[in-house]
């Protein structure tokens, strides 16, 4: 047996116990989706857990994660676009939520996903992706997390982009979001 697979077995009833927990958690502890910036972002959570169990292979996860996120954002009212983000944001709330929809819905092909967009950012509406102005300040703590605001913006245009490319089909290979400024640049 090789040390992977003694690690694997030896951890298999915490990862069982904390699978449990996890499920029921999503399905009947929490009452309302925390929408922060932050680290207990709840589609941030759901997005890991759902990205996992299919990694995983874990269907009965997979769903509980799906069934979660239909409950708590399917039925979403247009989400605030224009917002700035807040001093200690490293998620963007909204952008957060439509990555994880884009892989709940958007995966089998069908308007679900295009239908749910709609909804949450019917025409008109321009979402406001801009990098956020900011001077970089070693003494800020808070710094890192507006450079981890443009990692977590990317990660979620990158998932919402594999759930609408199989309907958009860009000529010459170019990529749709690639034409965005670019997103990495610190003022001085």
């Amino acid at each position: 047996m090789i040390a992977g697979e003694r690690w694997a077995d030896a951890l298999g009833p915490l990862n069982d116990l904390l699978r449990g927990r996890l499920v029921e958690y999503f399905s009947s502890v929490l009452r309302f989706p925390i929408r922060a910036g932050t680290h207990a972002n709840t589609a941030y959570a759901l997005q890991l857990l759902y990205q996992a169990a299919g990694a995983a292979a874990d269907d009965e996860l997979a769903d509980a994660g799906r069934a979660a996120a239909r409950h708590w954002f399917g039925d979403d009212a247009p989400l605030p676009w224009t917002s700035p983000p807040s001093g200690s944001d490293f998620l963007d709330p909204s952008l957060v939520e439509v990555a994880l929809m884009a892989d709940v819905l958007g995966r089998d092909g069908s308007d679900g996903f295009a239908n749910w967009m709609a909804q949450v950012c019917p025409p008109g509406m321009v979402p406001d992706w801009a990098p956020p102005a900011f001077v970089w300040d070693g003494t800020d703590p808070y710094t890192v997390h507006l450079e981890g605001l443009l990692v977590s913006r990317t990660w979620c245009l990158d998932r919402v982009s594999r759930a609408v490319q199989p309907r958009l089909t860009p000529r010459g290979g170019c990529d749709p979001w690639s034409r965005r400024p670019h997103a990495g640049r610190r003022q001085k």
